[in-house]
């Protein structure tokens, strides 16, 4: 989705200027915005849209959506509603629609217009991948395999349906299959520039793989869609760093980034310190220590946060080896959730009505995910955020914080061809900001909140010593030792992250100390070294 976004942003810029756009303009123009992460922005236009299309379920949900976003939720449900009342018979239109909530992470109500669209043209492929897509993200990696297959048998040639195979085989794994996958489908579209990025992020590549390299340079420098060409330059960037040409790497990682800077939003560093500032304020460790009417004291939400790329994926997938954790990947459910309330939480005044609705959401979400598991893991990392307000709503909630040499884990995040919500990502003086102050609201709940809930967990140590450490994080947990968490690389779970490939190898430590292969263009970052303080 973010790739329509950034190809509709040009468009929509222009539109914005003309005297007196047409509804379908503003509708547009609105869908852009939202789309970038402006809600505040886009309601105008959708405002100034709603006479005329009124009766269109699209533009119904990019009208809820926004509301929702802006705090209205009642307006934003019956907007909603309506659209459902108004879905057509189309199935390319309800997938346009379910693509619509998915990217707002609406997945329970995506997953009900992909379905909706697959009954009506069984035929339709896009709706069950778009499915598929939905389940994995909600964790439900089985389903997703089951509902990709059945697409496969439905249209064994569809390129669409291919791609999202060899995808799925990887999640698995099962990387040999998808490289395999990924050679059948290149030899009928030689310069495809995602599926030659995939086949490069599936593996390290090697000299041998030279022919891949020279495909992705023609990408990069085709004129066409910014998605393509951003995605060969990361790929390139990966490749010449895979067999150590690391200046060569920089080079194609910079022209990436230039690009998507170029796109997308600016990054708002005032912004995210007054963030910071709100929280700080906002969740003091006397209010942190009181139980709060409308908690609840289940132990089962496990937080696993950091910034990306700082070993959250390896920590947990060591901890989902136990017969009683179930590890649920990135999920956005705490951003939405706590996005109902948000000048409450911000301001630290949930009230017990609040909370409980919260606590009972957050069980039944859950539940859902795994009824069985006495913990359920989230590892989405940029959860940090929420861990005062989930710590209110859930005194027992473990909070496990993965650190990493900051600057290993900003040049990994710069090298990451990572959605347009990490706006910070794409520029080292941003990066570093970004970094200082998710350290500095890292230190007022280490402070802040009981010691037994939060563990700080450094990725340099757990690399050296894996079972100490994960010997300590069970016991964190509160929960009985098992042996199968040594052994997290024969997990049979798909890993739905960049670090996919990295998980499934048995515990590792080349990827410490990589800064120093870029020590020349890291001066931005120079004030981020672990013993110099934020």
């Amino acid at each position: 989705m973010a790739g329509r976004y950034l190809d509709a942003f040009p468009l929509a810029n222009t539109l914005a200027g003309k005297s007196t756009p047409t509804p379908a303009e503003c509708h547009l123009i609105g869908w852009t915005l939202l789309g970038l992460g402006k809600p505040r922005d886009a309601l105008p236009w959708l405002e100034r849209a709603k006479g005329a299309l009124a009766r269109e379920a699209l533009f119904l949900v990019h009208l809820g959506l926004a509301l929702h976003r802006l705090g209205d939720y009642d307006a934003a449900e019956a907007w909603l509603d309506k659209a459902l009342k108004r879905a057509p018979r189309d199935a390319r239109q309800l997938v346009a629609i379910g693509q619509q909530l998915s990217a707002a992470f609406r997945y329970r109500e995506a997953a009900r217009w992909f379905q909706r669209a697959a009954e009506i043209a069984p035929g339709n492929v896009d709706a069950r991948l778009q499915l598929a897509h939905v389940q994995l993200r909600r964790g439900d990696d089985m389903a997703a395999r089951a509902t990709i297959e059945a697409a496969l048998t439905a249209a064994p040639r569809d390129a669409g349906a291919r791609l999202a195979h060899a995808n799925i085989l990887s999640t698995f794994g099962d990387f040999e299959a998808a490289d395999g996958q990924l050679r059948a489908l290149l030899a009928e579209t030689p310069d495809s520039a995602q599926i030659l990025a995939q086949l490069v992020s599936n593996r390290r590549m090697t000299d041998a793989d030279r022919d891949i390299q020279g495909r992705l340079e023609r990408c990069a420098a085709r004129p066409g869609r910014p998605d393509d060409r951003i995605a060969s330059c990361f790929a390139l960037g990966k490749f010449s760093d895979d067999i150590g040409r690391y200046d060569e790497a920089f080079s194609w990682f910079a022209q990436g980034n230039a690009m998507k800077r170029s796109l997308a939003p600016p990054y708002d560093p005032d912004t995210v310190t007054r963030t910071v500032d709100l929280l700080t304020a906002a969740y003091s460790e006397a209010g942190l220590r009181e139980l709060r009417p409308g908690s609840d004291l289940s132990p089962k939400p496990v937080l696993v946060v950091g910034m990306p790329r700082s070993g959250t994926s390896l920590v947990q997938d060591m901890l989902a080896a136990h017969p009683d954790i179930h590890g649920a990947g990135e999920q956005s459910f705490w951003g939405e959730m706590l996005d109902r309330y948000r000048q409450a939480v911000f301001m630290g005044q949930l009230s017990p009505a609040m909370l409980a609705d919260i606590t009972r959401a957050t069980l039944d979400f859950l539940n859902d995910l795994s009824d069985g598991a006495a913990r359920i893991i989230d590892k989405m990392p940029a959860n940090f955020r929420f861990l005062g307000p989930v710590h209110t709503a859930f005194p027992n909630a473990r909070f496990i914080h993965v650190t990493r040499d900051p600057r290993d884990t900003c040049l990994s995040i710069h090298f990451q061809n990572f959605g347009l919500q990490h706006t910070y990502a794409t520029d080292l003086t941003h990066l570093a900001h970004y970094y200082r102050q998710y350290q500095r609201l890292m230190a007022h709940w280490a402070r802040s909140l009981p010691p037994d809930r939060l563990l700080e967990v450094p990725y340099e140590s757990l690399v050296e010593a894996p079972e100490d450490w994960t010997r300590r994080m069970i016991a964190f947990l509160d929960l009985p030792w098992s042996d199968a968490c040594l052994k997290r690389e024969n997990l049979g779970r798909s890993v739905a992250t960049a670090s996919k490939w990295q998980v499934r190898q048995p515990i590792y430590q080349t990827s410490r100390r990589r800064w120093q292969n870029y020590r020349a263009f890291l001066a931005p970052l120079s004030s981020l070294a672990p013993d110099t303080p934020a």
